[in-house]
């Protein structure tokens, strides 16, 4: 911008000598008028550049305004999850029952329910069971229940019967766990097989001691059930403490070349 206004002023006085005096040659002057025509443009350059940032600066504070009169956005806020309602019908329909039974050495009758539970609910559940003879006659009436039978897990319910019933029917009553806390996942165990008998050793892995636990083992020889035993894994407190392992023998009186066991607990 000095440059252009150096020229300028160099041009005025120019411009006053030759109205004054004759002094000034034809080639001066006319060199003088083309720097003038070149300031010229540039000085339009420069007003076109300075319309540009006005233009910019104008449109950066309307940008400025919108923003401040936009209010800040609320974050929405995660939706509370619904837990899932219990329903009885719902969570029987989804419970998995296996029978077995075997005769032992005194002429009983040892009948087994294997129940999984299928459903996400711990439960408290109960079993009303009935046998017949061949000619349909009620021979026997029994009733076995579980308290803390934690979801995704299996439990042996045993019937003891005097005769060898032809058929059987059953009731299953089930409702949601609202007293007591489940404890078999945080069971484990580990077996031994020595001669008629399995040596299980089981640790609690869990942080908080679990009360009343048993085991009921069903020994299998093929897919006949030739015998079971159950056992409590507890120490003189009826527990198992934390990081603690109680091992028990549990025996077979018949050859078996499989088991099943099954735990119960609560706390």
């Amino acid at each position: 911008m000095k440059r252009i206004f150096l020229i300028l002023t160099a041009f005025i006085l120019i411009f006053s000598f030759s109205s004054c005096s004759t002094g000034i040659s034809q080639e001066e002057y006319e060199a003088v008028v083309d720097e003038l025509d070149d300031v010229s443009d540039e000085l339009d350059d420069v007003n076109e550049e300075l319309d540009d940032v006005i233009n910019e600066r104008d449109t950066l504070l309307n940008k400025v305004e919108i923003l401040e009169a936009t209010p800040e956005p609320t974050a929405t806020p995660e939706p509370t999850p619904v837990p899932p309602r219990f329903s009885k019908d719902a969570v029987i329909s989804q419970l998995s029952v296996v029978e077995c039974k075997y005769i032992n050495s005194i002429k009983t009758t040892w009948l087994f329910l294997v129940i999984k539970n299928n459903s996400e609910f711990d439960l408290d559940i109960s079993v009303n069971l009935r046998a017949y003879d061949s000619e349909g006659n009620i021979t026997g009436a029994k009733t076995n229940s579980e308290e803390a039978f934690e979801s995704n897990t299996e439990i042996a319910l045993s019937f003891m019967l005097d005769d060898d019933p032809s058929s059987i029917e059953y009731d299953i009553q089930a409702d949601e766990e609202s007293y007591y806390e489940c404890v078999v996942s945080d069971l484990s165990y580990e077996s031994s097989s020595a001669s008629r008998k399995e040596i299980v050793s089981l640790t609690n892995n869990g942080e908080e001691a679990a009360e009343f636990v048993q085991g009921t083992i069903l020994f299998f020889n093929g897919d006949s059930l030739v015998g079971h035993t159950t056992r409590y894994f507890t120490d003189d407190d009826n527990e198992i403490k934390p990081g603690k392992t109680i091992t028990n023998e549990l025996k077979c009186y018949k050859d078996y070349d499989s088991f099943q066991i099954f735990f119960t607990g609560r706390r």
